[in-house]
């Protein structure tokens, strides 16, 4: 099970205790994404994310933290998303000390030089420019900035260029005086039963984060939200010689906080989930068009998307479209609908994969502290794993009938298209 405890500095914990392991994993998770950034701040957070790492008010150097670490056999790093930034570190039970030590001092003095924002500055932008070289990848940043054009999810994690080169420390340190507060950051340790349930451990949590006193009040993650989600356009084409044409389509689908989430995996693992998926048998192995093809779902506080990934022959892409798309609205429009034995299949296969993420104790670290850090309640896997084993066929098609909805797809495409590729595309969207 779990237990969940506030200190008196306002800061929360969630102790997950693991009998039978000997590890732990520490992820300190903060509400603050890229989707809370100013214009003129666009990639702060993420910035902020690789800052950190290069010096503390203990650890005041790179190298100093690192061989610290590297000291004990543990691993640590960190990651941004829209709505979530989040610090970890996975290491022997009995090195949790350092690792709520090395974790504070990520999350609460960083020390920020002027000389080390400017050389990770370069970083960045390699960081960048490496996504942009990498035609799927880049391609999936566009589809979102157009599907969610207009609102805090339409621009990349990463900044663009000149918002990266001009972030200055001033930058990083309105961001952590907005976010970075005890109300708004959530402390996970999961692992070794005897460690998480030692008595001392909420001292220690407490003697390690300490956290300045602010006279301002802190803003809201629900101001950011759209109130009623207005999406972007509808078709986007990049021009570019690859060597494979990728595209990403889908719909606008459900946020974060929708009890049909259930609903929605099974949908996604029927539709293209794994390798006896729809998408996967007649795109793939049936008529040999990709090598990769997916069904993919992103649920945010406000709003989501439904839809499919691939990467295709050139001049097979018409088709490939066409077909993937067709695996879409036929389960939807309930010509082919969803069989008993496919969503029996879709249950065992996702009931399966939770049993075997819920054996990590960073995976479970993970999924647990999100739930708690969005919802101020939790699920644990045996929740889960109810819920999946309770969806009906009636509920799978009630969903995708008013997912697929028609004139509400999107897509993006990059590589060279024909004069003919781009008029067979205008009418399928139309």
């Amino acid at each position: 099970m779990y237990k969940i405890e506030t200190l008196d500095n306002h800061l929360t914990i969630l102790k997950i205790p693991m009998p039978g392991v000997e590890s732990i994993a520490t992820v300190v998770m903060v509400k603050a994404g890229s989707r809370y950034e100013a214009e003129t701040d666009f990639g702060v957070a993420h910035f902020l994310e690789h800052m950190v790492f290069k010096g503390t008010t203990k650890y005041p150097t790179n190298k100093i933290l690192t061989q610290k670490v590297d000291g004990i056999g543990a691993v640590f790093n960190a990651f941004t998303g829209e709505e979530m930034t989040a610090f970890y570190l996975r290491a022997a039970a009995k090195d949790l000390d350092l690792t709520l030590d090395v974790l504070s001092q990520l999350t609460t003095q960083a020390l920020l030089e002027p000389d080390e924002i400017n050389r990770e500055r370069g970083v960045i932008l390699e960081e960048k420019h490496m996504y942009e070289d990498q035609p799927n990848a880049f391609n999936a940043q566009e589809f979102t900035k157009m599907m969610f054009a207009g609102s805090g999810l339409g621009h990349d994690i990463v900044g663009t260029d000149d918002s990266i080169c001009g972030i200055q420390r001033d930058n990083f340190c309105r961001f952590i005086e907005s976010w970075y507060r005890p109300h708004n950051m959530l402390v996970v340790i999961a692992g070794k039963k005897e460690t998480i349930e030692a008595p001392d451990i909420n001292q220690k949590v407490a003697r390690y984060f300490q956290f300045a006193d602010l006279a301002t009040p802190a803003p809201r993650q629900e101001d950011f939200w759209e109130q009623s989600f207005t999406y972007g356009g509808h078709v986007n084409i990049i021009d570019r010689k690859t060597e494979q044409t990728h595209f990403v389509l889908g719909w606008p689908s459900i946020d974060r906080f929708d009890r049909r989430d259930a609903v929605l995996g099974l949908l996604q693992t029927i539709l293209g989930g794994n390798m006896s998926s729809r998408l996967f048998s007649e795109v793939r192995e049936r008529r040999g068009l990709c090598y990769y093809v997916y069904a993919q779902d992103d649920a945010y506080c406000d709003s989501g998307f439904f839809g499919a990934a691939s990467g295709v022959n050139p001049g097979k892409l018409t088709e490939a479209i066409k077909v993937t798309v067709d695996q879409f609205t036929a389960l939807a429009s309930g010509d082919k609908p969803v069989t008993p034995e496919e969503l029996r299949r879709a249950q065992d296969y996702r009931c399966g994969q939770m049993t075997l993420a819920a054996e990590s104790v960073y995976n479970l670290a993970l999924n647990y502290g999100s739930q708690y850090l969005f919802e101020h309640k939790i699920r644990t896997v045996a929740d889960e794993m109810e819920r999946i084993q309770a969806v009906s066929l009636d509920e799978i098609q009630a969903l995708a009938k008013e997912l697929i909805q028609p004139g509400q797809l999107r897509l993006s495409v990059i590589g060279q298209l024909t004069k003919s590729q781009r008029q067979d595309i205008a009418k399928m969207i139309a």
